[in-house]
């Protein structure tokens, strides 16, 4: 990033609480969260399972509304969901009966966002080939493998211009040589068509290797613990993950998470609403 970009904040979270009821029982899963995203920032944010991590990413999307904080973009308030904050989720989120390049180009069909034809083609074709997706142009979802899925979600979700990216484990169901190629590609597509990104994960290793910084989230409910720069020069390869620089920083993060689920551990009543076990979706957070 650029020093000019760096000083931007595009994000920012003041406050953010979230309890959830049901059951006859509360659970408070986030408290009192503060963070601010600069643009073109890579960030991620890990727990462990049922640290509030997706809760905190449906705040920011606008579906989930926060008890009590505000997230503000650009210095607007957050009151819903928009076209400026793009989702990727967990799940293959493609429509089964559009072809990849119809995936691809669909948010470019609706009334808030339509374009020409012959510009949603050039879209499509850009991102068709950031993505390496060439040749797979009219294949169905149903004819692709995990991996090809998310990076047609990837191209669908950069399409329609976003000025965030909000990422919920968007590898978490891939075999790890896929995951590896994806996180590979991922941050190739954001040294060519740079965004500000919030990304969650279960993963150290995936965190250090994408992010500019790391938000470690612990304690039932919630808080911020530690945001940790992220001091490798970019771009990456997957070889700085066997160096000492990177094993150090993986280190450091999971000793943080291994002393917040000792700590949990014997917690009551905490967890149950977690958001790990129920991660977003389409359906959870609508047409985002």
């Amino acid at each position: 990033m650029s020093g000019e970009a760096a000083q931007r904040v595009r994000l920012s979270i003041r406050g953010v609480t979230k309890t959830f009821s049901g059951d006859g029982r509360t659970t408070a899963v986030l408290r009192d969260i503060d963070l601010e995203v600069s643009d073109q920032e890579f960030v991620s944010v890990i727990g462990v399972s049922g640290a509030g991590k997706s809760t905190l990413l449906g705040v920011i999307a606008g579906m989930t509304p926060a008890d009590a904080g505000a997230v503000y973009h650009d210095g607007v308030l957050v009151t819903g969901p928009g076209p400026e904050r793009g989702v990727i989720f967990q799940q293959y989120a493609v429509f089964p009966w559009l072809t990849v390049r119809q995936n691809i180009e669909f948010g470019l069909t609706l009334k808030r966002g339509k374009r020409p034809r012959a510009e949603r083609r050039a879209i499509a074709d850009r991102y068709i080939a950031l993505m390496g997706l060439q040749g797979f142009e009219d294949a169905w979802p149903k004819t692709l493998s995990g991996g090809m899925k998310q990076r047609v979600a990837i191209a669908r979700a950069y399409a329609v211009d976003p000025e965030i990216l909000l990422m919920d484990e968007p590898f978490g169901a891939l075999d790890a040589q896929t995951r590896d190629f994806m996180q590979e590609a991922l941050h190739e597509m954001m040294g060519r068509d740079k965004r500000t990104v919030v990304f969650v994960t279960h993963s150290v290793e995936e965190a250090l290797f994408l992010s500019n910084r790391v938000v470690i989230l612990a304690g039932r409910p919630a808080r911020v613990q530690e945001i940790l720069e992220v001091p490798l020069p970019f771009p990456r390869v997957r070889a700085m993950k066997l160096t000492p620089e990177f094993a150090q920083l993986r280190r450091r993060v999971e000793d943080l998470l291994h002393h917040d689920h000792t700590a949990g551990s014997g917690s009551s009543g905490a967890g149950t609403h977690g958001d790990d076990a129920a991660p977003l979706t389409e359906r959870s957070m609508g047409a985002a």
